[in-house]
């Protein structure tokens, strides 16, 4: 399973010949190097609505660089075709998916008690915060596949996370040393979801610090 925030270097191979597509991701912007001549094309969905038409990148490169940004919320696969001189390709390859998280000002403060703060520390420079028991954010999703940035501390406190009325885990944000940014995975679904997550806070007198929310619907 690929993170949302990391496409880790990948071997595609479609038959009947061989297009290599070697990737990763920088501060949620897809960089690919390209071993063979290649067409790639990607299509996406936002953290709320289902795929998109395919949608190609342009070439063929080879031993190139290309580069596009992964704007929040928004989850992207892309494959790739060989695509060599005397005219013939092989077949697409196997998707490769990443996701870019939505901030935490897209989650909705349903209780009161929430704080936002600014610093360039925080994904995309906000992050909003509560010592409350019982606070809750929700956001209107759809998908299977759902992470939590959120900062760890060592006084950090617990949340639990809802998909509707359904319970699907807790998260506990203690770390001995604090770590901003953190990708939180959930426990995936067997199906796509369509409804509200929520997250609500399960301590006291303890910080709870959101940074974003990650949907992926693969």
């Amino acid at each position: 399973m690929l993170s949302p925030t990391r496409c880790p270097s990948c071997r595609w191979k479609p038959d009947p010949e061989q297009a290599r597509f070697s990737c990763h991701t920088r501060a949620f912007s897809l960089y690919a190097t390209l071993t063979t001549p290649t067409i790639a094309r990607y299509r996406k969905a936002s953290y709320n609505g289902d795929f998109g038409s395919y949608v190609n990148i342009g070439g063929p490169w080879t031993g190139n660089r290309f580069t596009f940004k992964t704007p929040p919320g928004y989850e992207y696969c892309l494959s790739v075709v060989g695509h060599y001189w005397v005219g013939a390709t092989s077949q697409w390859s196997a998707e490769r998916c990443i996701s870019s998280p939505l901030d935490d000002r897209s989650l909705t403060a349903a209780t009161a008690g929430w704080t936002r703060a600014s610093w360039s520390a925080f994904y995309l420079g906000t992050a909003t915060h509560t010592t409350k028991y019982g606070a809750s954010l929700t956001r209107a999703v759809q998908g299977k596949r759902f992470y939590l940035v959120a900062t760890k501390c060592a006084t950090c406190g617990t949340v639990s996370v809802y998909l509707g009325t359904t319970y699907i885990g807790s998260v506990n944000l203690y770390a001995a040393t604090t770590q901003r940014q953190t990708v939180i995975a959930l426990p995936a679904q067997a199906s796509v979801f369509s409804g509200t997550l929520k997250v609500t806070t399960r301590s006291s007198g303890k910080l709870v610090q959101i940074d974003g929310l990650a949907v992926r619907r693969t």
